[in-house]
């Protein structure tokens, strides 16, 4: 995935009226000095509906491709699974994603961005979503975040033979995101801080 910026004025993305024009004019966090929010901000996605219920969790695909990454981010396998809450997991839309252009990502931000995927939506999902992912990012420039689960990363039997690999859950509801989404474009302002940005620019 790569971040860049136009040299065009930032306009609100409500000015982009199709995808491919959005695609081509957006400006991206990390580099928007043209933008209003200045980049240094995270949306994080609510993982309790309007009444304080917990939402349900939501499958992540493509784990099984990117193990090295859950070894980095959360040591080796052991005898036991390892099932803990994670705080923040990154939602990047890849528009040049080479086997799907509807792509969108989950992301670990405390490692390099080259070995950070954790894993993706479903295609079905993704292409419901991308979309308004992309046009958050740019009005709000803030990359958007969920909570998430973190489960298996087991191994036993002679020599470690039978292993689990490691996967994640995301703690929401993709309807809930979408009119979550909706809200955030027809309200930009709605955005919070969040102490962990810094860990994005290392």
């Amino acid at each position: 995935m790569k971040f860049f910026s136009k040299k065009s004025k930032w306009l609100s993305q409500a000015e982009y009226r199709s995808r491919a024009e959005l695609i081509d004019k957006m400006i991206w966090p990390t580099t928007g000095k043209k933008s209003p929010g200045g980049g240094n901000n995270i949306i994080m996605l609510d993982s309790e509906d309007s009444d304080g219920n917990k939402l349900s969790y939501e499958d992540v695909v493509g784990e099984s491709f990117v193990q090295k990454n859950f070894i980095k981010a959360f040591g080796k396998k052991s005898k036991e699974s390892n099932y803990s809450h994670i705080d923040l997991l990154l939602l990047i839309p890849e528009v040049n994603n080479e086997f799907d252009k509807y792509a969108v990502s989950v992301r670990n931000p405390k490692l390099h961005m080259k070995e950070n995927t954790l894993g993706y939506f479903p295609k079905e999902d993704a292409r419901v979503l991308q979309e308004l992912i992309l046009r958050v990012i740019h009005e709000t420039q803030s990359f958007i975040a969920v909570e998430g689960n973190l489960k298996g990363g087991w191994k036993s039997g002679l020599l470690g033979r039978n292993q689990g690999d490691y996967g994640i859950d995301l703690h929401t509801e993709i309807k809930y995101m979408i009119l979550e989404l909706k809200d955030i474009l027809e309200n930009p302002q709605k955005w919070q801080d969040h102490p962990d940005w810094e860990i994005l620019q290392n």
